[in-house]
């Protein structure tokens, strides 16, 4: 599935208040996601292998090396926990987010030890 992503990046610390918002706005919240994330060398963008006990997608995507909104040209592929492509990668990156599904679009409440820093750029 291709799709076009705007990508914002935000520390808070007003985390609950926001996420009762999206509730109130009728989001739905999809639970707590305990996601690992490999990256992969590739000659064009980034891929990722996202594994989580919610979203599993091996994840390619394009998008501007700058500071700021984004936009991010996305090609999503469904996978499997386990999957071998695991064996050629960066160093993985251990990812909590707390998914809440509007209906246009998705929130993440992410914890990493890294907001936005991967092996790739």
């Amino acid at each position: 599935m291709s799709i076009i992503n705007m990508e914002i990046k935000a520390q808070t610390p007003r985390g609950d208040t926001i996420r009762k918002t999206l509730i109130e706005a009728g989001a739905l919240f999809r639970g707590t996601d305990h996601q690992t994330d490999t990256y992969l060398r590739v000659p064009g963008g980034r891929v990722k292998l996202r594994e989580g006990n919610i979203e599993n997608q091996l994840i390619h995507y394009r998008h501007a090396n700058q500071k700021g909104p984004k936009q991010a040209d996305i090609l999503l592929c469904p996978s499997l926990p386990g999957n071998q492509v695991k064996r050629v990668h960066y160093p993985h990156q251990p990812v909590i987010n707390r998914l809440f599904s509007p209906e246009n679009g998705i929130f993440e409440f992410r914890r990493a030890q890294t907001l936005g820093k991967t092996g790739t750029q």
